[in-house]
């Protein structure tokens, strides 16, 4: 690339400018680049004679809106807000920690990702975020896929929806603090077949938009439809077009999201028939994908539970004759040389707890400081169960 005011040329990574950044770039119809010098010659006092080993390279945030950076420092300034996203992430096998390390910045209370390219014998722990419920629907190695994560403050179940041939659908049912919305993940491979195929889908996305507006008052779709929506004299595109008239849904995102060289499209979609439920939309590129992350961010604000630390003992796996017999051997007769009652009350406290400690010890637990909202008693229970015999499971596993 070229600096506009000195006009050397320089390699684009040498400029700290990825490809996608570089192709984003080349959409406009006009912008600006200076090198590091050209920038310190704004600056008063700048030596022009100075060569560039002279001046120290600093790292300069630009504030490039066309690249979607401002979303992470929106999010820091509001992480309180209710945003949901979608990536098609091309892989989730080695992505994870890049993803992980993403929402550490953009706090998104909603997950989705398409083509995670894995099957059933990849287990949940190898994809499990702390903090989210996760909730997948595979197709096989290598191919589609989809995967939800939603944050434990959020009550939230998988619901069955009708069967689909050309598209992949994970629908999840999440409760907000004032309603109950229907997210819909979606993934159409890229390849049609058959004479007949366009016909077909646009009858089962029809289908699915009829199946999910009956179900709930609010519905947001999401996903890689591989429709470019942008082309609106092709038919994928009169086809979306159609879908949004049809079912009065309306699409967040206008601008591209996944670009190359050649080719700029607008594949990823995030549908809704409640647009006023929204504040703010975008694409964002994480450059872990060949595809933009696009986000929404509800008109609501999340509740995050705090943990605590709590003392508790163990009892389940002592017995009480050994803790008996030393209570009565104790030495309860040393108490009666103090005066005071309470003393002596004291006394016979400590002793006991000395006794029980050293047969159930106190352990510090973290819990929530308040239970979620959808938690019951049944619940806990169940949970506990769960936990009591996977761990036992675990045991028989490693003998």
């Amino acid at each position: 690339m070229t600096f506009t005011e000195c006009k050397r040329r320089t390699h684009i990574r040498c400029s700290r400018v990825s490809p996608k950044e570089y192709a984003q770039l080349q959409q406009k119809p006009s912008y600006t680049w200076y090198c590091m010098n050209c920038l310190f010659s704004f600056l008063p006092g700048y030596d022009d004679e100075a060569s560039s080993e002279d001046v120290n390279i600093i790292d300069i945030n630009l504030d490039l809106q066309v690249l979607g950076h401002d979303i992470i420092d929106y999010c820091k300034d509001n992480h309180h807000d209710f945003m949901i996203a979608h990536l098609n992430i091309n892989s989730v096998q080695n992505k994870l920690n890049d993803l992980k390390l993403l929402n550490r910045e953009l706090k998104s209370q909603v997950i989705f990702l398409s083509e995670t390219k894995i099957d059933s014998s990849y287990k949940d722990d190898q994809f499990s975020i702390r903090g989210y419920n996760m909730f997948r629907k595979d197709r096989k190695k290598g191919g589609g896929g989809l995967m939800g994560f939603i944050s434990t403050n959020i009550a939230s179940k998988k619901v069955s929806a009708p069967a689909n041939r050309h598209v992949e659908v994970l629908p999840i049912e999440i409760k907000t603090t004032s309603s109950t919305i229907l997210l819909v993940g979606v993934y159409r491979p890229p390849k049609a077949v058959g004479n007949d195929y366009f016909s077909e889908l646009e009858d089962e996305l029809s289908s699915l938009c009829m199946w999910a507006e009956l179900r709930k008052q609010t519905v947001i779709l999401m996903g890689d439809l591989n429709l470019n929506q942008m082309d609106t004299n092709k038919r994928e595109g009169k086809l979306l077009i159609d879908l949004e008239e049809s079912f009065n849904l309306t699409c967040l995102i206008n601008s591209p999201t996944r670009i190359t060289n050649v080719l700029s499209t607008l594949i990823d979609v995030m549908l809704t028939n409640r647009p006023d439920y929204f504040i703010k939309s975008g694409t964002f590129d994480p450059e872990i994908s060949d595809h933009c992350l696009i986000y929404g961010i509800l008109n609501e604000k999340t509740i995050h539970y705090k943990p605590k630390t709590i003392m508790s003992r163990n009892l389940k796996s002592i017995t009480f004759e050994p803790i008996a017999e030393e209570l009565t051997n104790a030495p309860w007769q040393v108490g009666e040389v103090f005066n005071d009652i309470y003393d002596r009350v004291d006394y016979w406290n400590g002793l006991v707890r000395y006794v029980v400690d050293a047969h159930a010890p106190l352990r510090k637990k973290r819990v929530w400081e308040i239970d979620v909202p959808y938690m019951t008693l049944n619940w806990k229970n169940a949970i506990r169960r769960k936990r009591k015999y996977a761990q036992l499971y675990a045991k028989k596993q490693n003998c």
